[in-house]
């Protein structure tokens, strides 16, 4: 499940469907430098990204890191949705045992962190 390859596992697929019912289309981005990154699109038409944290990072397999490790993103994700819902998203669900974190899309009708840093909107 958390190798680098282009098939995403029945144990992830089983959280989306938890998460926001039978997904209608997944597929592999390939953006991810810690994370293997998947877009997945429910039967409404949401697109979420679902972001998997492996025991390498993504980008660099000789780098070992702990899929636990994503309870840290899961919270500072939370926090900043908290301090700033207009400019972060909610965490759909995550699973910490897993390395899952399920989010929307959208920030900030389609504005980049990059973005809106530069634009100072953070």
């Amino acid at each position: 499940m958390h190798e680098a390859d282009d098939s995403l596992g029945q144990k992830a697929l089983g959280f989306i469907y938890d998460a926001i019912g039978p997904p209608q289309e997944v597929a592999r981005v390939n953006e991810g430098f810690v994370h293997q990154v998947w877009r997945v699109k429910n039967r409404h038409g949401d697109e979420f990204y679902l972001k998997i944290r492996g025991h390498h990072f993504e980008g660099m397999q000789s780098v070992e890191t702990d899929p636990l490790e994503i309870a840290h993103e899961v919270q500072a994700v939370s926090l900043f949705h908290e301090a700033t819902p207009e400019y972060f998203p909610r965490v759909v669900a995550s699973s910490v045992d897993d390395g899952f974190l399920l989010l929307p899309s959208v920030m900030n009708a389609g504005a980049s962190m990059r973005d809106l840093l530069r634009d100072q909107k953070i």
